[in-house]
């Protein structure tokens, strides 16, 4: 009798800790969208400053500040991991309409989704190992006829919630860190 009871909480307990681990990824793969988006303030900056690259331009490095300055390279590596698919550079437009996808009150524009180059519906693959309270993974992404790219990240759970600590894309050297305030920062 008690070997059935301790099958039957062992059985419990896995069965637990599986579903725990697939709701901690369907959570980190949630908040890629935002954690690496970037501020309405920061791509209006952008936008419309002649100094874009400049590290004064933004406080906040997020990964799409990071995609947006980055220069592209040729190399196979750095096509798997990040790759304009029309031109070099894109259409500046067509990519601002996607990453912002803003919408129209009146004259206003407003940006009720995050600014990024990740949104939830250009994901097309998604892979994580989840630690008690750490991960490790990659995202990849495709815009038909403009980008697609492949990004590494770390995670920790804090105060119950996940957060995205870590960005890397390795072929064009950018490594993000998040900092304490939340603001993303290059990884010296």
């Amino acid at each position: 009798m008690y070997r059935h009871l301790i099958w039957i909480v062992f059985v419990f307990f896995a069965l637990d800790s599986v579903g725990t681990t697939a709701n901690d990824r369907d959570e980190i793969k949630k908040i890629i969208p935002s954690d690496s988006a970037m501020s309405p303030a920061d791509f209006e900056k952008i936008a419309t400053s002649k100094i874009a690259r400049s590290p004064s331009a933004t406080k906040d490095r997020s990964l799409t500040w990071a995609l947006l300055n980055l220069k592209p390279k040729k190399t196979d590596q750095a096509k798997n991991q990040f790759l304009f698919l029309q031109s070099n550079p894109p259409d500046p437009a067509k990519l601002a309409a996607e990453i912002a996808r803003p919408i129209r009150v009146g004259k206003k524009r407003l940006y009720p989704q995050p600014i990024t180059f990740i949104h939830a519906d250009r994901i097309t693959g998604f892979g994580c190992m989840v630690e008690s309270e750490k991960a490790t993974g990659w995202v990849s992404f495709k815009v038909p006829d403009l980008y697609q790219g492949k990004v590494n990240f770390k995670a920790k759970k804090n105060l119950g919630k996940w957060q995205i600590t870590e960005f890397m894309v390795p072929a064009y050297a950018i490594h993000l860190i998040q900092s304490e305030k939340g603001l993303w920062k290059e990884k010296k």
